[in-house]
C-alpha cells in the first residue's frame, strides 16, 4: 500500500507522462484499459511518478486506489480496497423465510459479484478506475500467490486487465523494480501496448536544475535573481547526478541551512551541506546492503573493480560461483538486484544504477580487510 509522501517539487518525465494522458484518452475513448508499467531502481522517482498520475486521474474524476498484489487473486483483497460492500442487505428475518418463501412474495435480490474482473466492472462510481499497484516486483517473491489456484487467477486477471477486457475506463499503473517486466512476464504479461512499459533513470539536468531552484526560493528563501543561485545549484547537481532521492535530500538540507542563514551561503556553510548530503546519501547506500554480510559485499566490490563492460547475469553470477556454489551465488544475485544494487538497464546489461554508489561500495568494501 501506499506509504511514502508525494514529492514535494516534481519535474521532469515528459515522455512517460505524455504517454499516459495518451492511454487515458485511449481508454475513456473506448471504455476500457490495459497495464502501465514504470520500473527503476531504488530512489529513482517510481513512486513520485504514480503520485503525478494519481493527482492527475484524481482531477479528472477518476477513482484512484492503492493496493498491494492480493487483489490480483483476492477478490475479498479487492473489493476492500475498492471499498465495495456486498449489493444486498439480507435481514435475518429474510434468511429465516428462505429462497424458495422470498420467491413465492416477489423479493428478488441480486449477490454481489465475487470475481476480480465482475467486481471491478460493477464499480461505476466516476468516469474510470485507477489502481494503482507500487512495488510490483514483490509479486514474485516476497507477495507472491499462496498456491496453483491464486497463480492462476493472477495470470487470468492480469491477462484480462492487459488484454483490454475491463467493460469501463480502466488502468493498472504499476512500479517496481528493475526485474519487474519479468515477473509480469511469468505470469503471461510478455509485450506491452506501444509507450505502456518504461525504464525510470536520472532525471535530466534541466528537471534537477529546476528542482534545486524551488528548494532554495519556496523552501529557502532565495530571490530569484540572486547571482550565486547557479554556483550553489551547479555545486550540488555534482553530487546528487540526477538521482531524486538525493536531490529531495539534498534540497531539504540545502533549503534548511538558507532558512538559517537568512537565505544566503558562504562557502564554509555550502561545505556543510555537502558533507551532511554526503552522510545522507552513505546512509541510504548501507540500507541498500543491510541483508548482504560484509564478506559478500567485498565479493561484489571486486567484480566493479574487474570493470566488465555489458554485464549480463551470467557473468555475475559466474564471477561469484568463484567463491560459491551456484545456488547461493544465484542467490546473492538475486539479493543484489532487489536491493537494488544491480539494476538492469535498456540494453539488458546488470549495473550499479547509482555511479556515486559504485564509487562508495569500491571505497568501502573494494580494499581488503579494510572493507
Amino acid at each position: 500500500m501506499k506509504d511514502r509522501g508525494k514529492a514535494e517539487f516534481f519535474r521532469g518525465r515528459q515522455e512517460q507522462l505524455e504517454a499516459f494522458n495518451k492511454l487515458v484518452e485511449r481508454a475513456e475513448k473506448e471504455k476500457s484499459g490495459t497495464i502501465f508499467l514504470v520500473q527503476g531502481a531504488p530512489g529513482v522517482g517510481k513512486t513520485a511518478f504514480l503520485e503525478e498520475c494519481e493527482e492527475k486521474m484524481d482531477k479528472e474524476t477518476w477513482d484512484v486506489i492503492w493496493c498491494d498484489p492480493d487483489v490480483l487473486w483476492d477478490v475479498n483483497q479487492l473489493r476492500k480496497s475498492l471499498r465495495l460492500g456486498n449489493q444486498v442487505q439480507i435481514a435475518k428475518s429474510f434468511i429465516e423465510l428462505g429462497v424458495e418463501s422470498l420467491i413465492k412474495i416477489g423479493v428478488y435480490f441480486k449477490l454481489a459479484d465475487r470475481t476480480i474482473i465482475g467486481s471491478i466492472n460493477n464499480r461505476r462510481k466516476k468516469r474510470g478506475l485507477l489502481l494503482i499497484l507500487d512495488e510490483i516486483q514483490d509479486l514474485g517473491k516476497k507477495a507472491s500467490p499462496p498456491d496453483k489456484v491464486a497463480e492462476r487467477r493472477v495470470r487470468n486477471t492480469l491477462y484480462q486487465m492487459h488484454n483490454w477486457r475491463i467493460k469501463k475506463p480502466f488502468i493498472l499503473l504499476v512500479g517496481g523494480l528493475g526485474m519487474s517486466k519479468s515477473v509480469l512476464k511469468q505470469y503471461g504479461v510478455s509485450r506491452f501496448n506501444r509507450k505502456c512499459a518504461f525504464n525510470l533513470g536520472a532525471l535530466n539536468k534541466e528537471a534537477e536544475t529546476e528542482i534545486m531552484k524551488q528548494y532554495m526560493t519556496k523552501k529557502g528563501g532565495v530571490h530569484e535573481n540572486n547571482p550565486n543561485l547557479h554556483h550553489w545549484i551547479h555545486t550540488i547537481m555534482t553530487e546528487t547526478q540526477g538521482w531524486a532521492h538525493h536531490i529531495t535530500g539534498y534540497g531539504i538540507i540545502l533549503s534548511e541551512q538558507l532558512k538559517e542563514s537568512q537565505g544566503v551561503l558562504n562557502e564554509k556553510e555550502l561545505e556543510q551541506v555537502l558533507k551532511k548530503g554526503e552522510e545522507e546519501r552513505f546512509s541510504y547506500y548501507e540500507q541498500r546492503v543491510e541483508d548482504i554480510d560484509i564478506q559478500k559485499r567485498k565479493l561484489i566490490a571486486s567484480l566493479l573493480k574487474k570493470k566488465i563492460p555489458d554485464m549480463s547475469e551470467d557473468d555475475v553470477v559466474s564471477f561469484f560461483q568463484k567463491t560459491f556454489d551456484y545456488e547461493k551465488s544465484k542467490d546473492l544475485f538475486d539479493t543484489a538486484l532487489e536491493k537494488g544494487v544491480f539494476h538492469q538497464n535498456e540494453d539488458g546489461a546488470f549495473v550499479v544504477p547509482i555511479p556515486s554508489m559504485q564509487t562508495w561500495m569500491l571505497h568501502r568494501f573494494g580494499h581488503g580487510d579494510k572493507g
